[in-house]
């Protein structure tokens, strides 16, 4: 598993790019690269979504094969959490292990989107509890998260750790955390695993707290307009100050 450590740094998107949903041919842009001494061509299309759920409840349930998993859409939650709405998944207070196939402590999403993925832009919403498991914002750390891409069942970002994710006050005055994080080189991922670029592609989202040597424990939540996290594939623009993991 590679190892990427980053400091504390500012917002990695705006959450405007979470708002404003770009349409047809204006949110598509020529992409080339260099893939094994040939140039290749396509484009991107930038698309915001927002994670949901087909229920309401733990995602992790879906683990157990009895629900379905959580996925996203491109309509944006409006409902609020104080009327119910909303979704979350709770992180199990065990010691993740790299690669394993059981996600019953992760944050799974899996939903699809056509074309060329190179970046993902993603903002999820929650809280996390630091070392010896308390709450105290003294004694709080920064989160450390195990992200992995799959498409098509293809692991274009393995397990990746990344250090270190800063905490930032979500907005809305919902007392939670705010985590942003930019994967991104993905269509070489697509490439290797012999993808069509311009086809329908399942995508799978695996977000993993990692607990090794701190005892702590994590949960995300998602689907309310005080919580609106999800994905901006293929944004125009990357903060130059954002928390970017290159696969």
């Amino acid at each position: 598993m590679r190892r990427f450590t980053a400091l504390a740094l500012a917002a990695a998107m705006p959450l405007s790019m979470f708002v404003v949903a770009a349409d047809g041919d204006d949110a598509c842009r020529p992409f080339e690269l260099e893939y094994k001494d040939e140039v290749v061509e396509t484009e991107t299309c930038e698309l915001p979504v927002w994670f949901t759920d087909a229920r309401p409840g733990l995602g992790n349930l879906a683990e157990t094969g009895l629900v379905s998993r959580p996925t996203w859409s491109t309509d944006a939650p409006t409902g609020s959490y104080q009327a119910g709405e909303g979704y979350g998944t709770l992180g199990s207070p065990v010691p993740y292990v790299a690669d394993t196939t059981n996600n019953s402590g992760s944050a799974v999403f899996v939903g699809s989107f056509e074309g060329a993925i190179e970046t993902m832009s993603v903002t999820i919403h929650g809280s996390h509890f630091g070392y010896a498991g308390t709450a105290d914002p003294v004694t709080r750390r920064p989160l450390s998260l195990n992200v992995a891409v799959n498409i098509d069942g293809v692991a274009v970002l393995p397990t990746y750790l990344i250090e270190d994710v800063p905490l930032e006050a979500a907005p809305n005055a919902t007392g939670l955390d705010q985590y942003r994080v930019t994967v991104t080189n993905l269509v070489k991922g697509m490439l290797r695993g012999k993808l069509d670029l311009g086809a329908d592609h399942e995508v799978e989202l695996i977000l993993t707290p990692n607990y090794v040597n701190t005892g702590a424990y994590a949960f995300f939540v998602y689907g309310a307009s005080e919580v609106d996290g999800g994905i901006v594939f293929n944004p125009a623009e990357i903060a130059e100050d954002a928390m970017v993991v290159k696969a």
